[in-house]
This record gives C-alpha cells, structure tokens and sequence, in this order.
C-alpha cells in the first residue's frame, strides 16, 4: 500500500537495491560490505523523484562502459563505439542514444569526464600474467 504506481526517471542501479531493500526491512549492511550501493527506498516507494547522483555503467558485450549524470550519458566511443571520440547523449530526449550531441556540447562532455575521473580514480596497472 506504500508503493506509488508509475514510473520514475530517479537514476539508480540494481546494486542499490541491497542498501534499499536493508532499509525497508530494518536491517543494517555490514560495515565494508556492498561499499557501492546506495539506500534509494524513498524513490523505490514515489516519495522522491531522485536517486544517485551519477552512475558509471560496464558492458559486458564488449561495449566501453558509460557514464550517467542525471539524464545525461557519456561513452568513450561514440554511439555503440561505432565512432572516434566520445558520445554524449540526453536520454530524456533520445533513449536509443542515435544522436551524438558532444560537439555541442564540449563543456558537458569536459565536465562528465572530469567527475568520471574524480569517481574511479587513476587506471589500475595490468598485472603481468607471465
């Protein structure tokens, strides 16, 4: 009876679900444990329109992560990694990412790689498997 039907466009992943589900049931994650998610239970139940600030999404396919900020997403390659340079896509406007709008917006494109760099920090070396 709590949970508002609808849809919403709050930005969450399905590790927040851990930290969700722990706060709708009384629980408590351990300390160290899923350090990435995030309690969203007041977007899960429509009493807030917002989750994560920002998401960093990985492909399995093969595909180059991405990288969401609000309705915002950003690729290294363009769309599908069909193309040189980065794709900048507005998903309020254009779910299938078809059109690459970082020319037009460079200072966003600059901006979401900047905090992208901020949240995973600098490249882990390959260790040598040899």
């Amino acid at each position: 009876a709590k949970v508002k039907p609808g849809t919403s466009d709050a930005l969450m992943s399905q590790m927040d679900l851990l930290a969700s589900f722990a706060a709708l049931t009384d629980q408590r994650v351990p300390k160290g444990q899923a350090p990435d998610s995030e309690n969203h239970l007041e977007a899960l139940l429509g009493t807030k329109q917002t989750g994560r600030e920002f998401l960093v999404e990985q492909s399995n396919g093969g595909a180059p992560f991405g990288f969401r900020h609000g309705t915002w997403k950003l690729t290294p390659g363009g769309p599908k990694a069909k193309e040189a340079g980065p794709g900048l896509f507005d998903l309020a406007t254009d779910l299938g990412e078809a059109k690459n709008l970082a020319a037009a917006h460079p200072d966003r494109v600059a901006a979401m790689r900047a905090k992208l760099a901020e949240v995973t920090g600098p490249p882990v070396p390959k260790k040598d498997t040899k």
